[in-house]
């Protein structure tokens, strides 16, 4: 890797890119390291350096760089609007990987981090994304802001589309907010309930007297495809054997992505972009292992060309 910042990244190209940010009570160096490394396919032309990276994607283009002084990482993506952010949730996603290996288990509570956004049309302006999806969740659909000396109202939906899609930013309420979600099961008319375990011929309570009488299909809680099911069974197995020949970190990341990837094909829509991620993640671990990956290479390989 080149140490110094080549002088592209200082072009006008990103003075009028989407930009989100993460700051972190403080920086490790392999934060930036690993997402580099997890991202390597996207790499546009060797554009690479100790702290930052060039990606190119489906015509966008993103600038990824770290700052240790001011413990930050700055993502910026430019190219056409409609696709900007699907590639930021991509960078993102990856993020989101990386961090866990920090803040949950045994290293909980060890690295705090936020994030932010930054609206092009007011520069110098960063807002805490975190604040904006629970002012949404909240139903305040306008905020103040101070700016150059002003006061601004802001409003929240049209902020975050920017940034988010509704869809994406629903499911990352689930996950922040799982009290919302708890709410919406007991206040709404249609309500969704996940079930586990297997339940076939069991009678659901649901709420207050409520009493529902459910015929469940033995494919409850397995992938849509009957066909991706013995398949995934087996790189489950196959991923197990190789975690003991991998890092505590890689193998934090390597479960990330195999929960990811069970997850998604059990929902009868998969989403390609989020399993692309993750079978990704599991075949570049398997190829810096040797042969002891080749099963993870060769299942994963299979379960992507059944996923319609």
């Amino acid at each position: 890797m080149r140490q110094d910042e080549p002088p592209e990244a200082a072009t006008e190209e990103w003075q009028s890119a989407l930009t989100f940010e993460y700051g972190y009570s403080q920086l490790p160096e392999s934060v930036i390291t690993r997402f580099i490394v997890r991202a390597h396919e996207h790499i546009d032309q060797d554009r690479v350096w100790r702290w930052g990276v060039i990606l190119a994607w489906q015509g966008n283009r993103a600038l990824v760089r770290a700052s240790v002084a001011d413990r930050r990482v700055e993502i910026r993506v430019t190219g056409p609007e409609h696709t900007r952010r699907e590639m930021l949730a991509l960078i993102r996603a990856h993020f989101e990987v990386i961090h866990r290996t920090f803040t949950e288990g045994r290293a909980q509570g060890a690295l705090e981090i936020q994030e932010f956004i930054c609206p092009l049309q007011y520069p110098g302006l960063r807002l805490n994304y975190r604040k904006l999806l629970t002012y949404e969740k909240d139903g305040v659909a306008r905020i103040p802001e101070t700016w150059q000396g002003r006061t601004l109202y802001l409003e929240v939906s049209a902020l975050l589309n920017g940034f988010t899609t509704p869809e994406a930013r629903r499911e990352e309420r689930r996950r922040l907010f799982p009290e919302e979600e708890r709410m919406a099961i007991h206040y709404h008319e249609h309500r969704h309930l996940e079930v586990t375990g297997d339940v076939r011929g069991s009678v659901i309570n649901v709420g207050d007297e409520n009493v529902v009488t459910q015929t469940i299909q033995s494919s409850f809680n397995t992938p849509s495809n009957p066909e991706l099911a013995p398949l995934l069974a087996q790189l489950t197995q196959a991923v197990e054997q190789m975690l003991a020949h991998l890092s505590a970190e890689q193998a934090a990341e390597v479960r990330e992505d195999l929960e990811r990837l069970q997850e998604e094909l059990q929902k009868p829509q998969p989403r390609k972009k989020w399993y692309n991620l993750s079978i990704e993640g599991l075949i570049q671990a398997a190829k810096n292992v040797g042969a002891i990956g080749g099963p993870v290479i060769e299942l994963a390989g299979k379960i992507l060309r059944l996923i319609p």
